[in-house]
């Protein structure tokens, strides 16, 4: 606590302003009406790893492609913020370029997206796929409750 001159806070905290004479400021009084504004933006995060290196992504909001990515080969979010309010159900993301690199095959793991913070799983079983791998349904779709593709395919979320 003190006047440190930083805009970093690391911990529960707050900043308090004040005005030239060093009087705090009291806060405007809230709008009753607000226009939708930056606050209509929804921030989205796909945390995912590939195998290699060279796995391509794709994010859709209702089947139109907005952001294209490479993952890395450990867990590592990517973000995408959209211009207006998007639901979980609007979301797909896509693995678009299944095949092999130096002899390694590709394959994706998306664990989960965020919007604005709110997290879904990708192995919930109201999620639904086409590419996994196992049991009887390889590169099958349907609900497998996995978050790993090794095919071309996609996890369509639900909200």
């Amino acid at each position: 606590e003190g006047n440190f001159q930083t805009e970093f806070l690391a911990c529960n905290g707050w900043f308090q302003y004040s005005n030239v004479d060093g009087e705090p400021v009291d806060p405007p009084e809230p709008d009753p009406d607000p226009e939708p504004g930056p606050g209509s933006e929804t921030l989205i995060a796909v945390e995912a790893r590939g195998t290699t290196g060279t796995e391509a992504l794709a994010l859709e909001i209702d089947g139109v492609q907005v952001h294209t990515w490479n993952p890395t080969t450990t867990n590592t979010s990517t973000f995408y913020t959209h211009p207006t309010p998007v639901t979980a159900s609007q979301i797909r993301v896509t693995f678009t370029n299944d095949g092999s690199h130096n002899g390694t095959d590709r394959n994706t793991w998306i664990d989960y997206i965020e919007l604005n913070g709110q997290r879904f799983q990708t192995e919930h079983p109201s999620v639904t796929s086409r590419g996994h791998w196992g049991g009887n349904a390889r590169c099958g779709e349907g609900n497998f409750q996995t978050e790993f593709l090794a095919c071309n395919g996609w996890f369509q979320y639900s909200g």
